[in-house]
């Protein structure tokens, strides 16, 4: 063997063996800052109170509805504990977690239909289709007419 086949194969051998994550490569960063489009994912918990839950599911109807805020009037806004993590909105085909979860149920009237939001406590609520609504037995019939 020549004096420099040794060592040159050597080397190759070294390389062979150095893992992929001691190699970078020139177009990737080394700024260790999260990129902005990671930061808009991140996950933030809002805890709202009865109140603002109530502002944000009028807000919603009138949106979907289209109309006025003014317009819309509150049945019932109460906090309740649902049956299960469906929040008393559950979707056909799915599992849910079969405890009680504290959460509130506000129904709406608009146009002279009622409109249900339900939320779990302190969260966002979701407007929930009448058909789909599973409405506790706590709640009295007078608060639904």
């Amino acid at each position: 063997m020549a004096r420099f086949e040794i060592p040159v194969l050597i080397l190759i051998g070294l390389a062979a063996c150095q893992s992929n994550d001691s190699q970078v490569s020139p177009d990737i960063s080394l700024n260790t800052e999260a990129p902005a489009a990671n930061q808009e994912h991140s996950i933030v918990e809002v805890k709202m109170n009865l109140n603002q839950q109530l502002s944000i599911s009028k807000q919603d109807l009138a949106d979907r509805l289209g109309i006025e805020l003014d317009s819309i009037k509150i049945i019932t806004a109460r906090q309740l504990t649902w049956r299960s993590g469906a929040l008393g909105c559950p979707k056909p085909g799915m599992n849910y977690t079969q405890a009680l979860v504290p959460g509130v149920l506000i129904l709406l009237e608009a146009d002279g239909k009622t409109y249900g939001y339900h939320a779990q406590k302190n969260q966002k609520p979701f407007h929930c289709p009448t058909r789909q609504a599973v409405i506790p037995d706590s709640i009295q019939k007078e608060d639904l007419a």
